[in-house]
């Protein structure tokens, strides 16, 4: 029963986990990370040790996705420090209204940032505002993208090992 248990919850969560990195509503990569770890835990001679720390580092990785996207599109879109900063604080105060938060707060910040702090223009402001917004869904295909590489290795670390 303790098997069809651990197997249940670690097929259940990486599933869920891909999904929840593509919906703000779940937190996508820590339920791959939940379900390595929980399945390691009922199950201890299954997968390795090493499966255990490159899904750890994954999750690190998608850390960094995040806010360098955000960072990276804001830039491209011309966006000033006071821009960033406004980045920064968006995207804080959007943890708080997720899931719509998530992606409106950069721009949101940025934008405000743009114009009241710096004093550029509403045309200068939307732009770093979409720069952002466009960062934070090329960070979304890349964390994707690094999700499916877990949930890749998990598989290969239970056939091949």
């Amino acid at each position: 029963m303790l098997e069809i248990i651990a197997w249940t919850i670690l097929v259940l969560f990486l599933l869920l986990g891909l999904i929840g990195i593509l919906l703000p509503v779940m937190p996508g990569i820590l339920l791959i990370l939940a379900g390595v770890v929980l399945h390691k835990i009922l199950l201890p001679g299954y997968l390795s040790g090493w499966t255990l720390g490159v899904v750890g580092l994954g999750v690190l990785a998608t850390l960094g996705l995040d806010l360098l996207g955000s960072l990276a599109g804001a830039k491209w879109g011309g966006a000033s420090k006071q821009g960033m900063v406004g980045l920064g604080v968006g995207s804080i105060v959007g943890i708080f209204f997720a899931p719509a938060g998530l992606i409106l707060g950069p721009l949101i910040g940025v934008f405000i940032g743009e114009i009241l702090v710096a004093s550029r223009s509403v045309a200068e402001g939307a732009k770093a505002g979409v720069g952002a917004t466009l960062g934070v869904a090329v960070s979304t295909l890349l964390k994707f993208l690094l999700g499916l590489i877990l949930v890749m290795w998990v598989v290969c670390d239970l056939i091949f090992f």
